[in-house]
């Protein structure tokens, strides 16, 4: 049963790109994780959604650019939404729309995860912090 799960889960994962920058500085220890999505709004599209869900899908911006834990709490109050949009037109709500698979699409785990070192000759700022990029 779990190789199901992981093989749905490829199957949803396989073709979604995002970009993700880990960032370090000198005077931080820790790093900072940073994901950008090029399309926010167009993940949370659902054809029959109500008009509060389509109001709602409609205040979010075309592109984010923040911390993981910001997207995953937009993810769960628009799931959240959508779920309550579907019900009252009683319709199902798809897997693929419940807030638990849409935040694995910016968890990091993905088999197409290329990984590039910034160097710092490529960097244009002095003082300006050393990045990792990945593009999942």
């Amino acid at each position: 049963m779990q190789n199901y799960y992981v093989l749905l889960l490829l199957l949803f994962l396989g073709s979604h790109e995002y970009i993700e920058v880990i960032a370090s500085t000198t005077t931080r220890k820790k790093q900072v994780r940073f994901l950008i999505e090029l399309e926010l709004k167009e993940q949370f599209q659902i054809a029959k959604a109500g008009e509060e869900y389509q109001k709602l899908v409609s205040c979010l911006p075309e592109f984010y650019v923040g911390k993981p834990e910001y997207l995953t709490a937009i993810v769960r109050v628009v799931c959240d939404a959508a779920k309550k949009s579907m019900k009252e037109k009683k319709m199902y709500l798809a897997p693929w729309r419940k807030s638990s698979f849409m935040q694995m699409k910016w968890s990091g785990f993905n088999p197409t995860y290329h990984h590039t070192q910034a160097s710092e000759s490529n960097m244009s700022f002095s003082g300006a912090p050393n990045a990792v990029v990945a593009v999942n």
